[in-house]
């Protein structure tokens, strides 16, 4: 069994100043790059052809599209990215990655397509982190052009296994 994620990885110039904000407030930065979570951490028997599969089925009516992330919010003791347009694409990937035999893996919260910034667990240091990554990440634009099988091994690593382009509309 392995566990693993399903992301996309956005690029743009604005993702200099996300990678700058997550070396400061996210302890998972040396782990992976900045990414939107599709398909939260998962453990499962699927082989890697029918995992890789239904990746390639789920995300074939997809063609690539521009996502813009704006908008720094707080929750609980994250701090995110917003995508805002892009928004409903990125949850309809979510969607149909969690049908079939990812069903079972579904949590039960609402989906909100974004990127952390960090995790910042001192209310006055994350209102301060917060108030920084507001005023020093302006809004930017990313083509979204693949979806990423994402292998987690015990915390320490991350490997991408498997890339699936979007297919040209």
């Amino acid at each position: 069994m392995r566990r693993c994620a399903i992301v996309v990885f956005p690029q743009g110039e604005g993702l200099a100043v996300v990678e700058q904000l997550r070396q400061r407030f996210d302890p998972l930065t040396q782990l992976i790059p900045a990414h939107v979570t599709l398909v939260f951490p998962f453990v499962d028997e699927l082989s890697s052809s029918q995992l890789h599969a239904h990746i390639r089925q789920a995300v074939e009516q997809t063609p690539p599209f521009v996502a813009r992330f704006e908008g720094v919010e707080a929750e609980g003791e994250f701090i995110l990215l917003s995508a805002t347009v892009g928004r409903d694409e990125l949850a309809a990937l979510h969607d149909r990655l969690y049908r079939g035999p990812l069903a079972i893996h579904r949590r039960g919260h609402g989906y909100q397509p974004h990127i952390t910034l960090g995790r910042v667990r001192d209310e006055p240091a994350r209102a301060e982190a917060l108030a920084l990554a507001r005023a020093q990440l302006p809004p930017f634009d990313s083509w979204i052009r693949e979806v990423a099988l994402i292998r987690l091994d015990s915390g320490s690593s991350a490997a991408v296994e498997l890339t699936v382009p979007l297919p040209a509309g």
